[in-house]
């Protein structure tokens, strides 16, 4: 300040129209991408609805696990990112009794 015995206004400035962005993850058990990333969109503003429950992808050699609990949801004042969540199918051995 130019006088610091005197107060300083500061003029506070809203952030307006800001966007967020809904990215959807396709991982494995340990976290490793076996599917690219999906971004749903980049123009959503605080307090809008999404549902991606029903987003989940067909995945060779895979079956789908778990879908994180932010599914569903409104946006708040950040990013969102599902993630879905899958795992190696296993194989059937015949067994001669």
């Amino acid at each position: 300040p130019t006088d610091p015995g005197k107060d300083t206004p500061v003029k506070y400035v809203p952030i307006e129209n800001a966007k967020y962005t809904l990215t959807e993850r396709f991982v494995d058990e340990e976290g490793n991408e076996i599917s690219p990333s999906v971004v749903k969109g980049t123009d959503y503003e605080e307090g809008s609805e999404y549902d991606v429950t029903g987003d989940a992808k067909v995945i060779d050699s895979y079956y789908l696990k778990a879908v994180s609990d932010n599914a569903k949801g409104k946006f708040g004042k950040d990013n969102v990112t599902v993630t879905f969540t899958y795992a190696k199918l296993g194989k059937i051995i015949p067994v001669d009794p």
